[in-house]
């Protein structure tokens, strides 16, 4: 019982702290029309130093962990890229791209434990669209410019 909850509330302190560099990042580019580039490499920091402490209790490999926490670090930043193209507002860009990376870090997770199942994947992948699509059809579209 007491593992059970030292893991819950790790995997909820990545997911606040996940929440908040990314809407951060995001806050600082829409506010403080800061530079793309930058916002990029230090969102991409960030995560790989937040994710590479959320794999430390895993069973495996240094390399292992740092390779894994490298490559969603990297899809990370390509997701944020992406998004960046939308005319959404920063908020509504922060949420789906928190979605997307709770979907996929969490498969991530359960990937290193070896418990990944396909009902697993499909509840993570139809809750992180169910919640994208929530998002995008409540938010006013803006004019870019």
């Amino acid at each position: 019982l007491v593992g059970n909850f030292g893991e819950q509330l790790l995997i909820n302190h990545v997911l606040l702290t996940a929440f908040g560099l990314i809407m951060t990042s995001w806050g600082f580019q829409y506010y403080y029309q800061v530079s793309e580039n930058y916002i990029f490499i230090l969102e991409f920091i960030a995560l790989f130093l937040l994710l590479r402490f959320s794999f430390e209790f895993i069973p495996h490999s240094t390399q292992l962990k740092s390779l894994s926490a490298l490559a969603l670090s990297v899809f990370m930043a390509e997701i944020h890229w992406s998004l960046s193209f939308l005319p959404f507002h920063y908020s509504a860009l922060a949420i789906i791209s928190f979605c997307l990376f709770y979907a996929i870090w969490s498969l991530y997770h359960y990937a290193l434990f070896n418990t990944v199942t396909a009902k697993r994947v499909q509840f993570y992948l139809l809750f992180a669209l169910l919640a994208i699509v929530v998002v995008v059809s409540v938010t006013p579209w803006t004019i870019l410019g």
